[in-house]
């Protein structure tokens, strides 16, 4: 029911905005009566009455769950500090100290980019600010069409380089996704539009694929009598568009189409229990036996992720190409989906850690715990720094990696080293938790392989004789045969890694090797291969032409091409029908023509 105090002095427009927005109580009743005075006669750029952006920032924390009075009167009141005489004290005053310091932080945070740095740097976040900034623009970004070209170019490139940041670090991944396909819109228009075409094209976003397999879990779970809710996820623009950019440089991805991006459709299937979780799992397994790509699957629930995502995920590969299956609770959704909101929905007074905003040169804002040093940054931004020596730059000044960070301090990890095998080891006592297993991983991948490195060069003693410097220059075949040959005697072998490790760490005779290879004809004399390989510090266009017809004017025919172009280039080229004439005339033309650092033919 309306009280005629909260409401006495509305104008009709207001009174049918108070009606419409119905508050539950005289406590969210009163923030609505304040706020609808506080911005009378103000419009947005729309035309709408202003008070529409804060019953709809109410709106937006009501659906992450966030229906709590106090969420509730603070999404109310956020802006009147700003945009009216109202003090602080007149909202810890009506609505407590709680309301009060988020609203302050509100209004903090909301600022233009270039002063972003200094209103972050007087304070944490708190997590109740966080949400109610990220709702605020949210509603911002959704409503930006009405805004001038120039503004909304400016308040998307400050979504993508803070408000994101922001709502990843809450665990806010469905605001996060949203937030950044908005300003991938303003953005880059031209690839939102590019990318949007491919996802509508790509066949496994049409129904007839999807909900093939859907209706095909449904049927399976029911015939199994497990109770289970699926549903479908596409992947948003703005992530689809980052992750084949990333596969395209790994080369897991084609840049015609989105067959290497497995998760662009997500089946979600939600049972009761993590028992449940497993018992979906082997149950799919069994009925798309031979579909499923092994070699995807993650058990997030037994080993979550860093930022505490909980599933099993497993990959199905349908007539359409691949498709991403989520397995989970309803809880593990609800906190994947919705992470610190989901936590703050069930008890609003726990008590959560605050956040402290970094900046990084390119003005992107990371959001860290308050004791985060520069390794923590180091391992947020690029955990190969950590086998560089690496030194902090706080603000322009050189500070020990150590070093707790500043709030609203620009920051950047810089190396001293081009690499190391091993990590300082301070770096593993003055970081958090997380970071320090992150470093532990770095330090054993160094380790293993600093061991296929070695490994790798001792057989090369063995192959040069043969005209090799690599086994796997041998082609897959007779590689698979001497893998397969070594596993007879050692079944820790299984690929030419793993041969790597076990001959440089020690673990396995190279005699066992030299056997083998003869056993198979790798002689010089039998396979009839030679190596050429050439480094040099500019790659120029037409070197791999001039090597090519060098190679066929004494006679070889080039079997396969090796090219490496990081810091100048290194390219490797095998070789069959030389003799050993025709390989010194190689390299006697090769070291003419003055383009190669060093030179190599066996």
């Amino acid at each position: 029911m309306v009280s005629e105090r909260v409401t006495e002095g509305l104008s009709p427009d207001e009174l049918e905005a108070y009606v419409r927005f119905h508050p539950r109580n005289k406590y969210v009743g009163t923030a609505l009566g304040w706020a609808l005075i506080a911005h009378r006669g103000q419009r947005r750029r729309s035309g709408e009455m202003y008070i529409e952006h804060p019953m709809a920032v109410v709106n937006i924390l009501a659906g992450w769950g966030l229906t709590q009075d106090e969420f509730q009167a603070a999404g109310l009141v956020h802006d009147t500090v700003e945009d009216s005489d109202t003090a602080l004290e007149d909202i810890a005053g009506r609505w407590g100290d709680r309301v009060a310091a988020w609203v302050r932080g509100v209004s903090k945070f909301d600022s233009e980019l270039e002063t972003l740095k200094q209103v972050t740097s007087r304070s944490h976040i708190d997590a109740g600010t966080g949400l109610i900034k990220l709702a605020d623009r949210l509603h911002n970004m959704r409503t930006l069409g009405s805004m001038p070209e120039s503004k909304q170019q400016a308040i998307s490139l400050e979504t993508d380089l803070v408000y994101r940041e922001l709502a990843e670090s809450l665990g806010m991944w469905v605001a996060r996704e949203e937030l950044s396909d908005l300003s991938f819109m303003y953005l880059n228009p031209e690839m939102y539009a590019k990318i949007g075409q491919e996802i509508n094209q790509d066949p496994r976003t049409r129904p007839e694929c999807y909900l093939h397999l859907k209706s095909g879990i449904e049927a399976l779970f029911a015939a199994t009598g497990l109770n289970c809710d699926v549903g479908i996820r596409f992947k948003g623009r703005n992530s689809t568009f980052e992750k084949k950019e990333r596969k395209i440089f790994s080369g897991e991805c084609s840049p015609n189409d989105l067959l290497g991006i497995s998760d662009l459709v997500s089946i979600g299937v939600i049972v009761n229990s993590k028992e449940d979780c497993y018992r979906a799992l082997e149950r799919i397994h069994n009925q798309w036996n031979g579909q499923v790509l092994v070699d995807q699957f993650k058990d997030c629930i037994a080993n979550p992720a860093e930022n505490n995502y909980q599933a099993l995920q497993t990959t199905i590969v349908s007539p359409d190409g691949p498709v991403e299956v989520a397995i989970m609770t309803p809880e593990m959704k609800a906190f994947n989906n919705l992470g610190i909101a989901y936590r703050m929905s069930i008890d609003s007074t726990a008590r959560h850690t605050l956040l402290k905003p970094v900046f990084l040169p390119s003005g992107r804002a990371l959001f860290l715990p308050p004791q985060s040093t520069g390794v923590d940054l180091l391992c947020r931004v690029d955990m190969s720094l950590a086998l560089k020596n690496p030194v902090l730059l706080i603000d322009g000044k050189q500070f020990p990696i150590t070093v707790v960070l500043p709030v609203g301090s620009t920051a950047e990890v810089v190396p001293t080293l081009d690499s190391s095998t091993e990590i300082d080891g301070s770096l593993f006592k003055y970081c958090l938790p997380i970071s320090k297993n992150k470093l532990e991983k770095v330090q054993l991948l160094s380790q293993e392989q600093s061991l296929r490195n070695k490994g790798q060069k001792m057989l090369e003693e063995l192959l040069i004789p043969r005209g090799l410097l690599l086994l796997e220059d041998l082609g897959k075949s007779l590689v698979n045969k001497i893998i397969r040959g070594i596993d007879r005697v050692d079944n820790r072998v299984k690929s030419i890694e793993q041969l790597y490790h076990l001959v440089g760490g020690g673990f396995l005779d190279v005699r066992k090797v030299t056997g083998l290879l003869d056993e198979f004809g790798v002689t010089k004399n039998q396979i009839g291969l030679s190596t050429i390989l050439v480094t040099g510090k500019e790659d120029r266009v037409g070197i791999l032409d001039l090597l090519s017809g060098t190679i066929a004017n004494y006679g070889g025919n080039i079997r396969d091409v090796h090219t490496e172009t990081e810091n100048g280039f290194e390219i490797r080229i095998i070789v069959k029908g030389l003799n050993t004439e025709g390989e010194n005339s190689i390299r006697e033309a090769l070291d003419q023509s003055k383009l190669f650092c060093s030179i190599l033919v066996i």
